[in-house]
């Protein structure tokens, strides 16, 4: 049971996160002064000579990337639960992780729908999709490194 739980809790940990963020009312008011920070660090001065249109641009593209990255993750710590400490991942947990982060982000915008000042939107789960094909794109890319060194070893030690 320790060892299941040492694969599944991160997951659920995240998943906790990503429900707690989300319902959060008017989250938008939230992450304003956060990219004012971020921005003014890397590049003093520009926040402030932003009209309010570009403020709304950076704002969204900020929003969306946290979305992409959020889900990300989530679909990196799906596949470890599933993959339960076997060396190597297979087509099924890639998969199956996959359906497991596509479905939290369905779930968590039906969450939305009920939170005060949020809204629901289906291209929000599309935009977490794109943080779910990246982790499988990095799994499978992985994956295929992982078989070639194999086939290169293999064929190497037979030509000795």
């Amino acid at each position: 049971m320790k060892k299941r739980l040492f694969y599944l809790l991160p997951l659920l940990l995240w998943m906790g996160i990503i429900f707690y963020l989300s319902g959060r009312a008017g989250s938008n008011e939230h992450s304003l002064p956060l990219i004012a920070r971020i921005l003014d660090r890397f590049v003093p001065g520009l926040w402030k000579s932003l009209d309010a249109q570009k403020v709304d641009d950076v704002n969204y593209l900020f929003r969306k990337t946290a979305h992409i990255t959020e889900y990300l993750v989530l679909t990196f710590w799906a596949f470890r639960a599933l993959q339960y400490g076997k060396p190597r991942i297979t087509f099924k947990e890639i998969g199956l992780g996959a359906l497991v982060a596509v479905l939290y982000a369905c779930s968590d915008e039906i969450h939305q729908a009920f939170v005060p000042n949020r809204t629901s939107s289906i291209n929000d789960v599309m935009i977490d999709s794109i943080g779910v094909t990246i982790a499988c794109g990095v799994v499978l890319i992985w994956k295929g490194h992982q078989y070639f060194a194999e086939r290169l070893q293999t064929s190497n030690t037979e030509n000795r």
